[in-house]
């Protein structure tokens, strides 16, 4: 589940974007692919629920999930648009079964099912609102963030949410000292 939703929560947040900076896509078709993306994710929703009742859980998962791993691949790796677009088709797919299978198997037992499913919800609402996020302030900032030294940092709000200070300027630190710019230190 959480791979689930960190895939549609990537996609949900960059999949234009990518579109437009990636494939030199209007901002209209970046648009139109993340309807793709949210057709793919309905009928995922739709279909999904016969074949949960056919297959069960275990396999339409497996496959489900391997859909959304090949269609990311298309989508990121593809060398033309359409082809990348028929990869966001299968993304939407393939990850549209995560979140709410999830929840749903969290709450089978009935015995602490309400504890089960908040610690799921907060998991899965976790990978999908800021695990991209947090994944991306990692890599961009591990190899050149001085105030880190670990990949566990990277994750820690100092890092990832807040900016770097700037350096302030030669007349802002001499007022921070108590002096204008060119005053006599005395």
């Amino acid at each position: 589940m959480l791979a689930a939703a960190f895939a549609e929560g990537s996609a949900n947040d960059w999949l234009a974007v990518a579109f437009v900076d990636g494939y030199g896509f209007s901002e209209a078709a970046g648009a139109a692919v993340f309807g793709v993306f949210v057709v793919g994710m309905t009928l995922g929703r739709t279909v999904g629920t016969v074949a949960l009742d056919r297959w069960g859980r275990g396999p339409v998962l497996t496959t489900t999930i391997l859909l959304a791993i090949v269609g990311a691949g298309l989508a990121v790796l593809a060398g033309s648009g359409p082809v990348a677009v028929v990869g966001v088709a299968l993304w939407g797919i393939g990850a549209s079964l995560g979140f709410p299978v999830g929840m749903s198997a969290a709450a089978d037992e009935e015995e602490h099912a309400h504890v089960r499913v908040s610690v799921v919800a907060v998991i899965g609402y976790t990978a999908f609102l800021a695990g991209h996020r947090c994944w991306a302030c990692s890599v961009t900032r591990w190899a050149r963030c001085g105030r880190c030294s670990s990949y566990r940092c990277c994750c820690c709000r100092r890092c990832c949410w807040s900016p770097r200070p700037a350096r302030p300027s030669p007349a802002a630190r001499g007022r921070r000292r108590g002096r204008a710019l060119g005053e006599p230190t005395g």
